[in-house]
């Protein structure tokens, strides 16, 4: 995913989101330094705290403190409606803790807020897709198991 986000990077109008996508990627193999270079790059002067807190975020939820990168990402969906790609991330945290309805809340968000045809639009219908279909699968065994219960 890494060569991808950098050659979209480079691509004028996919620039920012995609560097966003590239320093999470950075932060998932613990280049947190390159990380925070490239969330400083995109946002600077009055912007620079969403850099932190995205770096923040990034370096919680790969240290696995789950509820802290929960916490960081959430103030950020709230506070910069701009970022689709915080609530795609946000939508993956809160899959990982087993939170579908959350998740699934947040990439329909990060659907809304992208750009028409975005490419975060389109990863957070791919895994709301994901979604349904586990949560269906679910439901399923849970009325299979009542049935069983009751025989």
């Amino acid at each position: 995913a890494e060569s991808i986000f950098k050659v979209l990077a480079r691509i004028r109008g996919h620039g920012p989101r995609a560097k966003v996508m590239l320093a999470k990627c950075k932060a998932e193999i613990n280049s947190f330094e390159a990380c925070e270079e490239l969330l400083r790059e995109i946002f600077k002067g009055e912007n620079e705290p969403v850099a932190e807190e995205l770096q923040a975020a990034f370096v919680f939820h790969t240290m696995g403190l789950r509820k802290q990168a929960i916490q960081e990402l959430s103030k950020i969906v709230n506070e910069h409606p701009d970022l689709p790609s915080a609530c795609l991330f946000l939508g993956d945290v809160f899959c990982e803790a087993g939170k579908l309805d959350k998740a699934s809340y947040c990439w329909k968000l990060a659907t809304k807020r992208d750009r028409r045809g975005g490419g975060v639009a389109s990863a957070a219908r791919k895994q709301l897709d994901r979604a349904v279909k586990q949560m269906k699968k679910a439901a399923q065994n849970g009325s299979q198991k009542a049935k069983k219960k009751r025989k």
